[in-house]
């Protein structure tokens, strides 16, 4: 199925209180096995399937830039994915956000800085 078929559900998948954060992103190639229910409940296991119970879920982090994709869920429950393989890229990008919900702007995005691993082959 096209994910653009699916409803959309939001949560706040990163901090919601004031402070100052760290945060990182890395590029990987993920092999995964067949989703299941976490923690399924009873009443969800025994329904028969309905499609129109998938959705995107969403995170939050104060502006629609910081929207971000973190999953699937079947009846508001989370779905995993176990792991058949990972295939990380050689680099992160680390970034420095503050939240204050009084200010005008509560989301300023601070610095960033991509890291490159080794190559193995230097000497």
């Amino acid at each position: 199925m096209a994910l653009g078929e699916l409803s959309n559900a939001t949560c706040w998948f990163y901090p919601t209180h004031d402070g100052t954060f760290l945060c990182w992103e890395r590029g990987l190639r993920l092999s995964l096995q067949p989703g299941s229910i976490a923690d399924c409940p009873e009443e969800l296991s025994s329904a028969p399937y309905d499609r129109s119970r998938i959705s995107v879920l969403w995170s939050l982090l104060g502006d629609d830039a910081s929207l971000t994709c973190v999953g699937l869920t079947y009846g508001d429950q989370r779905l995993d994915w176990p792991l058949r393989s990972l295939n990380p890229e050689p680099m992160a990008t680390w970034g420095r956000f503050r939240v204050d919900s009084q200010a005008d702007h509560s989301l300023v995005l601070g610095d960033c800085l991509t890291l490159f691993a080794a190559s193995s082959t230097e000497s």
